[in-house]
């Protein structure tokens, strides 16, 4: 009976080892795929879920020809400089990304574009300056539609606050869970250095209104439209009232000059017309003087014409007077 039990034992125990073996090498296998993980990367199957680690390694950029079953993705503490359109091309399953502790100064705005699956992106640690939301839009409204959650990692960035970061402002004073508020603070211009990023106000990083994303909202958030009118209005309402006494000042200015210009320009008109008036009247009158020098001349011959005929009519018919003697004896 003893040596039974004995037996029973050994062959159970030959049983568990075999299968600790057998998980030990197809663990050993897929850790080691030489064909799906690139190096220096390592590759784990972890329940079902392939992660890839990069982390440390001193990469300049993130590796090409990762594995398309990449699950999640560990490229923290590398000297990684940008990220374009092509660098997750193949790993359109990943769900979570995490690129902190780098010195990545440049995101292209279709970087994450296929990645309909990313719940998870930590940019932390890095130099970005600005970011789009055009960055995240793909992987915010696919996880809207699936009801997931989607969450990103900003801090600890040289952030420039301007008008291209006051969606993120927005989303921040609206309570939304997508973004972490926290360490994101203004690095620029001097005047908000050191300011968290939601306590900018929006006057001061965009003059002119700014509309966020549609849709960008969950369950925590209010409408992101009617936020933005409200914080809004009064911002419009400020810049009417400081707009009104100048366009005041204008039509002051604008309205002596006019009649200046309308004074001056009588006299003109009024000079204009006395110095044409003589002009017509010798004009009038030397058109009056033709005529007269035409006509003297002619008018002259006449006379000298006529009294010639008489003088000739004369000496012909000679005038004989009467004697008065003659006229008193008849």
């Amino acid at each position: 009976m003893r040596m039974y039990i004995l037996s029973r034992l050994h062959t159970t125990a030959v049983l568990v080892q075999e299968v600790c073996y057998l998980l030990l090498s197809v663990f050993v296998l897929v850790e080691t795929d030489e064909s799906e993980c690139p190096p220096p990367c390592s590759c784990a199957d972890q329940y079902s879920e392939l992660v890839v680690s990069c982390g440390g390694r001193n990469l300049a950029r993130i590796p090409a020809h990762l594995p398309s079953t990449t699950t999640w993705l560990d490229l923290k503490y590398n000297n990684i400089t940008k990220v374009t359109s092509k660098s997750f091309k193949d790993t359109t399953q990943v769900k979570g990304i995490n690129l902190s502790h780098n010195r990545i100064h440049k995101i292209s705005v279709n970087a994450f574009k296929k990645l309909k699956h990313l719940d998870t992106i930590d940019l932390s640690q890095n130099l970005l300056k600005t970011i789009s939301y055009d960055l995240f839009k793909v992987p915010i409204e696919s996880a809207v539609r699936d009801a997931r959650r989607f969450f990103a990692t900003l801090a600890i960035n040289p952030w420039l606050c301007d008008c291209r970061l006051a969606w993120l402002a927005d989303m921040f004073r609206n309570g939304s869970h997508m973004f972490s508020s926290r360490l994101v603070t203004c690095d620029a211009p001097k005047r908000l250095k050191g300011l968290d990023v939601e306590d900018v106000p929006r006057e001061k990083l965009c003059p002119i209104a700014t509309i966020a994303p549609d849709g960008v909202r969950d369950n925590s958030t209010l409408p992101m439209s009617q936020d933005q009118y409200n914080s809004t209005l009064p911002m419009l309402q400020h810049q009417y009232n400081s707009t009104l006494p100048m366009l005041q000042h204008q039509h002051n200015s604008t309205l002596p000059m006019s009649q200046h210009q309308h004074n001056s320009t009588l006299p003109m008109s009024q000079h204009q017309h006395n110095s044409t008036l003589p002009m017509s009247q010798s004009q009038a009158t030397g058109r009056n003087l033709i005529p007269m020098f035409v006509s003297v001349p002619i008018i002259v011959l006449l006379v000298v014409t006529v009294t010639g005929a008489y003088g000739r009519w004369g000496k012909r018919h000679r005038y004989e007077p009467v004697p008065m003697s003659s006229i008193a004896n008849s």
